[in-house]
């Protein structure tokens, strides 16, 4: 399950950024785990993807954060 951030934020009269995106992935996050199945993507907008330094920046800067990111998107079993 993923959640289109840039059409999101488009709908909403948003930004698409990590701040506003924040809660609505993950309410996705916790909708994906109710049902069972993997939650996909990251809480930033893919729309900066072209810069790779600054994606590897990011990912960086939240790389201690990554484990408990990924565990609260693997379903129980």
């Amino acid at each position: 399950m993923d959640i289109g951030g840039e059409d999101f934020a488009l709908e909403n009269g948003m930004e698409p950024t990590e701040e506003t995106l924040l809660m609505p992935k993950q309410q996705m996050i916790y909708a994906a785990r109710a049902a069972g199945i993997n939650a996909l993507g990251y809480i930033a907008s893919v729309a900066s993807f072209g810069d790779l330094s600054a994606f590897g920046a990011w990912c960086s800067a939240r790389a201690s954060s990554a484990s408990s990111a990924r565990a609260a998107s693997i379903p129980r079993r």
